[in-house]
């Protein structure tokens, strides 16, 4: 039996009635600034928790367009680590970015995994990931996360602001 539900909610998303829950879960944002010309078609999401793996799922961009969401629920047993995997797969290829955490006990925690331009052909050592600021470890990447506050707050197109911490 999982102790991790997955959830996947598809393009802009308002998490109804979330705000009051004691849920204790990962909310997953992922937007892009590739070209067109990459031709991205599909995210895909991998999770492993404390080492198991437990789900596989998928975004269709044609049908969903960005950002795309996915929420990971915590189901008891171990919080962490939490291995996240987010794969952008286009016409030209793929973009793939990793983080690494814990779920936050009674907390909603939002994790941004944009998928920039800049990472296309980059190859991270060992432990990294390739993000915003270049490549960082995935613990690092993971720590970057913010408290769901009942919004996105990100409705407008998003640019990748670094400053923005997010």
């Amino acid at each position: 039996m999982s102790r991790l539900r997955l959830y996947f909610y598809a393009a802009v998303f308002a998490l109804a009635g979330c705000t009051g829950d004691s849920a204790t879960q990962v909310l997953v944002i992922v937007d892009s600034d590739l070209p067109a010309e990459f031709g991205l078609e599909s995210v895909h999401l991998s999770a492993s928790l404390a080492g198991d793996h437990m789900a596989r799922l998928t975004g269709d961009v044609a049908v969903h367009g960005l950002p795309l969401s996915f929420a990971l629920v915590h189901g008891g047993g171990a919080t962490g680590p939490l291995k996240i995997r987010v794969e952008g797969k286009g016409v030209q290829g793929v973009v793939a970015r990793d983080a690494e955490l814990e779920f936050s006990e009674n907390r909603i925690l939002v994790l941004r995994m944009d998928l920039y331009s800049r990472c296309r052909g980059v190859t991270c050592e060992s432990q990294n990931t390739c993000t915003e600021r270049g490549c960082v470890s995935a613990a690092e990447a993971g720590a970057r996360v913010s408290t769901w506050q009942g919004t996105l707050g990100m409705l407008e197109p998003w640019r990748g602001d670094a400053a923005s911490g997010l």
